[in-house]
């Protein structure tokens, strides 16, 4: 394996990333990278290495922790931490803003922590309100439901980025979890209405709303049109309703 370029006096900064990159996770590294790192004189490269390794682990595992308090403060934090480090080094940071990695290890603590339902319940709470948070801002925010028939009609429907339904904490509510401003924040919603939501993810007419209201959540159909307005305009004080106009 090639440590960096050929004929390059010294080796490039994105060289002695990927190879620090691997030291720090305890991958192989390739024979001559010695000469990759700059050391100050009479300084152990492996004692420094070890340094690096502690400093990675520690750095992400302690934002987690505070990222994440509720859900250690559930669990304990004797338990907690080797569950994190557990889950960083199946699924390691791909992205320099620490916010982003609760939602990258979630799927791996789900399946492997043996947490009980009411803990995954706060972590994936905590987790919905750090997405909420770096979610971006909202293109096509929908200000007011248009007033003439056709227009409603050729528009599709969405929640703004970043919002999701999740479990309460308490593993018996549910609640929509957004950003409103420069904050997270979440409001109560019913069961029935997540049915709604989920198909807002994506975006979704009128049309088909009030299908979903008569088909998966029983309502007559002449009163969907009203229990799906009466979401819409939930939503629209809130900021949290985006909208797409359907291709013609």
């Amino acid at each position: 394996m090639q440590v960096f370029a050929e004929n390059a006096d010294r080796p490039s900064l994105a060289e002695v990333q990927r190879l620090l990159w691997r030291a720090v996770r305890h991958q192989p590294l390739p024979d001559g990278y010695e000469q990759v790192f700059t050391l100050p004189q009479g300084a152990d490269l492996e004692e420094r290495l070890v340094l690096y390794r502690d400093m990675y682990w520690n750095r992400q595992v302690g934002a987690l922790l505070e990222l994440l308090e509720d859900t250690c403060a559930v669990v304990g934090l004797a338990t907690f931490t080797p569950i994190l480090v557990n889950a960083l080094s199946a699924l390691p940071s791909v992205h320099p803003a620490m916010e982003h990695l609760p939602a990258r290890i979630l799927p791996h603590i789900e399946a492997h922590s043996g947490l009980p339902e009411s803990s995954l319940s706060v972590l994936r709470f905590e987790v919905a309100m750090l997405d909420a948070l770096v979610a971006p801002s909202a293109m096509n925010l929908l200000e007011a439901l248009p007033s003439d028939v056709p227009t409603l009609m050729s528009m599709r429907f969405a929640l703004i980025p970043g919002a999701s339904v999740v479990a309460a904490p308490d593993s018996k509510t549910l609640r929509l979890v957004a950003r409103s401003g420069e904050r997270a924040v979440w409001w109560p919603i019913q069961a029935s209405d997540a049915r709604l939501f989920d198909r807002m993810q994506g975006g979704a007419t009128l049309e088909v709303l009030c299908d979903v209201a008569v088909l998966e959540l029983g309502a007559a159909p002449e009163e969907a049109m009203a229990q799906v307005a009466k979401l819409l305009m939930m939503l629209l004080p809130e900021k949290l309703l985006c909208y797409t106009e359907i291709a013609s």
